[in-house]
């Protein structure tokens, strides 16, 4: 093989490195971003109202009065953030809606490890976000079908112009 084409094979691969890359970023961006999101939906309105009651947890305690306190209007919360993360990433709904809920078992195992007593039923209270973390998947699904509708609908149009 010339030299030419040993560089020419080279630098397409640092090319397709670059492009996945590129996508792992957006993807990791997209899922913390939808983290952070559901966190704060779920934290502000205890922040707001002001009501921190005295709990065990040693990390982050206005977290805990938040997860104890949720109402029935979160899961909609969830669902329109859900709705909204479907339609604006790229990332597959499957991952982004689950991913509104991530920040929850983190903060409940570094709460564990710093030495809160109230989380003895770990595995319960995961499988719990788990549950809430439905509410975003749906809405997550609807919004994918909404944009792949749309898209459809678009290109339909320019395709008869």
């Amino acid at each position: 093989m010339k030299l030419k084409h040993v560089v020419a094979r080279i630098s397409q691969t640092l090319l397709v490195r670059k492009s996945y890359m590129k996508k792992f970023i957006i993807f990791s961006l997209e899922v913390f971003l939808a983290a952070a999101a559901g966190m704060t939906i779920i934290v502000l309105p205890v922040i707001i109202n002001g009501n921190h009651a005295k709990n065990s947890a040693v990390f982050l305690p206005v977290v805990a009065t938040a997860v104890e306190n949720m109402s029935f209007s979160t899961f909609g919360y969830l669902f329109i953030l859900g709705l909204l993360l479907g339609l604006l990433t790229r990332t597959p709904f499957l991952i982004i809606g689950p991913a509104v809920m991530l920040f929850f078992p983190i903060w409940s195992l570094i709460d564990m490890i710093a030495g809160s007593d109230s989380h003895n039923l770990w595995p319960i209270e995961w499988f719990s976000y788990a549950i809430e973390s439905l509410s975003s998947l749906a809405g997550a699904a609807m919004g994918r079908i909404v944009k792949r509708l749309w898209i459809k609908r678009r290109d339909a149009s320019k395709a008869n112009m």
